[in-house]
């Protein structure tokens, strides 16, 4: 075990991550070598008034697919309330595609659960930073 720590310490000091990605041991814990992707919700929206306003939704889209609608507003993201705008991009980037996200949401005056699926986020949008 001691021997294993020691070759891993040496190897980031060397910077053979490349090599780690590849390691048995990354199978073990791929949370520490893996790399997230750009995952994707497929909404646009505003942050007033202390809430997140889906003031669009991509077709086809993960959004799109589970039932958000324009209007809908969003409260919390697996359990944990958004606070500010930023905090739901922020959520989504740090998650991969394919991981399911529970969000909760206000409509009418009424809250709606929603489990979502996320997707890669399509080569057109990288640059322009939607989620």
């Amino acid at each position: 075990m001691i021997k294993k720590i020691a070759v891993f310490l040496l190897l980031l000091l060397l910077g053979g991550s490349s090599w780690l990605c590849r390691s048995a041991d990354s199978k073990a814990h791929p949370s520490l070598f893996e790399k997230k992707r750009d995952s994707y919700l497929g909404v646009i929206y505003v942050y007033h008034e202390q809430e997140i306003e889906i003031v669009d939704i991509f077709p086809k889209s993960p959004a799109h697919k589970a039932g958000l609608q324009k209007g809908d507003k969003i409260l919390y993201i697996n359990g944990e309330r958004l606070r500010k705008g930023s905090e739901l991009k922020q959520k989504i980037s740090q998650m991969n595609p394919g991981d399911k996200i529970r969000i909760k949401i206000s409509r009418d005056l009424n809250d709606q659960k929603f489990t979502i699926t996320l997707a890669e986020t399509p080569p057109a949008f990288k640059r322009l930073s939607y989620h």
